[in-house]
């Protein structure tokens, strides 16, 4: 059954500015330790966050009156283990910090464990910027007193939401994103296309595209304008339906006309100035600074329909047949990634406000951490079919495997008990994928699964061991039982039955 992920979100404490840089980071300590000797009751008392660099304390190992320096090895959620000195902290989830030591033959071991964090919002490369606030103190727009998370998107790098949306919880469209533009010099566009990219979090071939396009310079309708299209990334070609007149429509979908764009250079269209015109009266436009970043652009999607919309606006239909050759099935669970990118550049970088994403505030970049468990799978239907074990008789146990929406596949362990949960609890061997039960006892087939974060899910089966009840039978066949001394007498083929 698939559940709501929880996760974990707060506001860092103390320290931060509202100026983000590179992975996104808002602590103004985003190195720990490096110009300072911190103990390790220190260290494990600070708060991490994915990004910060820190330093792994010293540890010396007691005996009696000796001191014994410690080597250490950090191991990060993924597993892979790193030694020195200091260490970029660049996953969320649990750390092992372990020391060790052998001397006189004598071995040393001391492991600590600490989270580290993750923030809401985060961008690929150290060009870009995030800044947290009111837009008219940021830059040079007033925009009505507007305020949230202004993002200075340079070339080549991407805006990550690192909190995952889940879709398959909602009934009715949901906007996702919602966002305006701030060019850098009003009139000119910072950049020609902004990508919008929903992608499935355990599938990265499996996603969702939005292109929203600045077509040309110049002409009034062209400026105040926006073109927008999507599709899958199953082979759809990119579509978009602008709602139009019978008498310059193309194509009639649920008998509203439309011109349907496929794979051409417009789209759905959204009055949306990329480069910061304004309309005066009718399709006139002018240059008003204190209108600029007062169009959003509101992306939304009904999953149950496969609809997608901007401000409102049907873009078109990802699984209906009238409209895609190939339709698209849909996430694996309904989860889903969230990253936006700019192509066609006009400069380094390009601006934007960022005014809701998931229906979430954009005031400040929180701290998250996944806090739920892992989901484990198991295919139990032929152990379910069992309505006993035989004492004697091998058991298969049913395979499992287990995945987390932010670890992805989790390994599983498996493991059988006798009495499993009381004081008399004891292991039972696994040998070939099945285990024999000795004993008319209840045996409990244990799965258990850990996600990168720590968290620890079980799932058990149980099943109870029987003797057979008749007892084992030898059958002779037929046989004559009066017979006269020395007469020769023929048995037949012997039959065991109810032999376990």
């Amino acid at each position: 059954m698939k559940r709501n992920k929880k996760i974990l979100i707060s506001s860092l404490c103390g320290g931060l500015a509202t100026l983000a840089l590179g992975l996104g980071l808002y602590s103004m300590n985003l190195q720990i330790g490096l110009s300072e000797t911190i103990s390790l009751t220190e260290f494990l008392g600070k708060e991490y966050v994915v990004g910060m660099q820190v330093a792994l304390p010293d540890y010396k190992f007691e005996n009696g009156s000796e001191r014994i320096e410690a080597e250490k090895i950090v191991y990060f959620p993924s597993g892979q283990g790193y030694s020195g000195e200091t260490i970029t902290l660049n996953e969320m989830g649990e750390y092992e910090l372990c020391y060790y030591a052998n001397k006189n033959g004598v071995t040393y071991n001391k492991t600590e464990k600490f989270q580290v964090s993750s923030q809401l919002f985060s961008v690929s490369g150290a060009k870009s910027e995030m800044l947290f606030g009111e837009v008219s103190e940021l830059t040079q727009y007033k925009s009505n007193m507007r305020s949230g998370m202004i993002v200075d998107l340079a070339q080549g790098e991407t805006l990550e939401y690192n909190k995952v949306i889940d879709f398959s919880q909602t009934k009715s469209s949901q906007t996702f994103v919602d966002f305006s533009m701030l060019p850098h010099s009003i009139g000119t566009a910072d950049a020609n296309k902004i990508l919008v990219r929903l992608t499935d979090v355990y599938d990265d071939s499996n996603y969702i595209t939005f292109e929203c396009r600045k077509i040309g310079t110049g002409q009034n309708f062209m400026e105040r304008l926006t073109y927008v299209m999507a599709y899958a990334s199953n082979g759809q070609l990119p579509q978009g339906l602008a709602v139009k007149a019978q008498n310059k429509s193309n194509f009639v979908y649920e008998g509203v006309y439309y011109k349907r764009h496929l794979n051409d250079i417009y789209g759905t269209e959204v009055y949306f100035p990329m480069s910061g015109y304004s309309i005066t009266t009718g399709t006139s436009i002018a240059l008003d600074e204190t209108k600029v970043g007062l169009q959003d652009m509101k992306l939304s999607f009904d999953y149950s329909t496969k609809r997608i919309y901007v401000n409102g606006a049907l873009i078109v239909d990802l699984d209906d047949s009238a409209l895609q050759t190939k339709l698209w099935k849909g996430f694996e669970t309904g989860e889903c990634k969230l990253s936006i990118s700019v192509a066609g550049y006009n400069g380094a970088s390009c601006r934007m406000l960022f005014n809701e994403i998931d229906g979430g505030s954009t005031q400040s970049n929180a701290t998250m951490y996944d806090n739920e468990k892992p989901d484990i799978f198991v295919d139990s239907s032929e152990f379910d079919a069992l309505e006993y074990a035989v004492v004697g008789k091998a058991v298969c146990v049913p395979l499992a495997t287990a995945r987390d929406s932010y670890s992805g596949n989790c390994a599983v362990e498996t493991k059988v008990y006798m009495n499993y949960g009381n004081s008399t609890q004891s292991l039972v061997t696994i040998t070939n994928g099945s285990f024999i039960p000795k004993y008319e006892k209840v045996y409990t087939v244990v799965y258990t699964a850990k996600d990168k974060c720590g968290n620890v899910q079980t799932k058990a089966y149980s099943i109870e061991a029987k003797r057979t009840t008749d007892e084992i039978a030898l059958d002779y066949g037929s046989v004559t039982t009066n017979v006269a001394v020395g007469q020769s007498v023929t048995l037949g083929k012997p039959m065991i039955s109810n032999a376990v």
